[in-house]
């Protein structure tokens, strides 16, 4: 029966064992060299063929010079700083063509050798690393400071040289890897000034709403005379209200001020005309019953009181016309009486007093009756809010010329006066 041979990774940190010999590690990587120790079931170190150690033996010296080798290389690795995107790559010797791989750092490499090795042969790690001391110095740490830095202080000469002396295995120079120039910003490109037909169109859409948005003179003015003309028919209310919204409109100060005035003055014309009808409407029933009653010389008499105070026109034409007709009437009908008086009165002596100079003292007494009559009644009227008709018979008062004419004239200013109010 067959024993079974346990192989384990030639590195000392890890030790592993495998199922059969690999090339490399599959746990830390390290190359695991033709011939690596096995070991049986029960952790010894399996026997090895006299053939595979007298080779061994042979090739000794060339493992260690290799060892020393890869001690040196990777010294100089650990030396070189880390991180440096600028930092001068190493030129390391060749690895001989015995290994497999480059070790990955000194300390596996110390492990692998001695490893490899014979039990009776194996190379301590010390004398390792001393022999690679010895076989290769390490190159000099580069300054920080003074190597590394954009803009900065070139490295020492010494070291200069050192990096940049070509490796006798590599034999090429170290070349530098080209940097892509920085393409420049594209610059903005520029606005095209605006055509001249745009300007053109913008200048007639802002004139095109001025003239939309501008008050129309001749509107202004044609509602002004609308609200004149309302006032002018007394319809005050409305002309007002028009007047309101001028104002909130765009019309001038000067043009709201003429439309003010017309209407003060349409309001007062207004108010004299509401008066004046209703003192013809007095008036006319006045006239009517004196005619009516035979007595054409008061009716005219009242008539010729309103023409004084509100004027004439074509109503107070019509009704004296009628007022004299009417007293032509009553002269025709005592033609006869006056002639038979004459006749009596051309019997009479030349010297006897007229009758009428005669009866002079009855008739002013008559006279006075009637303006004192008048008073009262012109008094009574007053009371009474009615001052037209107080007005009215104190202007038949002062018709009369009695001596109550200053009397009659105060009654009648008041009437006048506290009927404009």
């Amino acid at each position: 029966m067959q024993d079974h041979v346990i192989y384990r990774c030639v590195n000392a940190a890890c030790a592993r064992p495998m199922p059969r010999p690999v090339n490399f590690c599959p746990y830390c990587g390290t190359a695991q060299e033709t011939g690596a120790h096995a070991q049986e079931p029960g952790g010894r170190p399996a026997q090895r063929p006299a053939t595979a150690t007298a080779g061994m033996q042979e090739e000794r010296p060339k493992r260690e010079a290799a060892i020393a080798a890869a001690a040196g290389a990777a010294a100089s690795a650990a030396a070189a700083p880390s991180g440096w995107s600028d930092a001068p790559s190493e030129s390391l010797s060749p690895v001989p063509s015995g290994l497999s791989a480059p070790p990955a750092s000194a300390a596996q490499q110390a492990g692998a050798a001695n490893a490899a090795s014979a039990p009776g042969d194996a190379v301590r790690p010390e004398e390792g690393a001393a022999a690679g001391a010895h076989a290769a110095p390490a190159a000099p740490t580069p300054d920080a400071h003074r190597f590394g830095r954009s803009g900065g202080a070139r490295p020492a000469a010494g070291m200069d040289a050192a990096h940049d002396r070509p490796s006798k295995g590599a034999g090429a120079a170290r070349q530098e890897v080209p940097r892509p120039a920085i393409p420049a910003k594209p610059a903005a490109p520029q606005r095209r000034p605006v055509r001249l037909r745009w300007w053109l169109l913008a200048l007639a859409i802002l004139w095109g709403m001025w003239l939309w948005a501008k008050p129309s003179a001749r509107k202004t003015e044609q509602r002004i005379d609308h609200a004149i003309a309302l006032a002018r028919d007394c319809k005050g209310s409305a002309a007002q209200a028009e007047l309101a919204a001028l104002r909130s409109s765009r019309a001038t100060p000067e043009q709201l001020a003429r439309l003010q005035r017309s209407l003060d003055e349409e309001a007062a014309a207004c108010t004299r005309r509401r008066q004046r009808n209703k003192a013809w409407s007095d008036t006319s029933s006045a006239v009517e019953a004196a005619l009516a009653a035979g007595s054409p010389d008061k009716a005219r008499t009242r008539l010729q009181a309103f023409v004084r105070r509100w004027g004439e026109d074509g109503r107070t034409r019509e009704l004296k016309e009628r007022i004299q007709a009417r007293q032509d009437e009553r002269g025709g009908g005592n033609g006869g009486a006056r002639g038979s008086s004459g006749s009596d009165a051309g019997d009479a002596h030349p010297l006897a007093v007229p009758a009428r100079q005669a009866g002079g003292g009855a008739a002013r007494s008559t006279s006075g009756r009637s303006a004192a009559t008048l008073l009262a009644e012109a008094r009574g009227d007053l009371a009474h809010g009615d001052y037209a008709s107080a007005a009215d018979r104190m202007s038949l008062c002062l018709a009369m010329g009695d001596s109550h004419y200053r009397e009659c004239l105060a009654v009648k200013a008041q009437a006048e006066r506290e009927g404009m109010y």
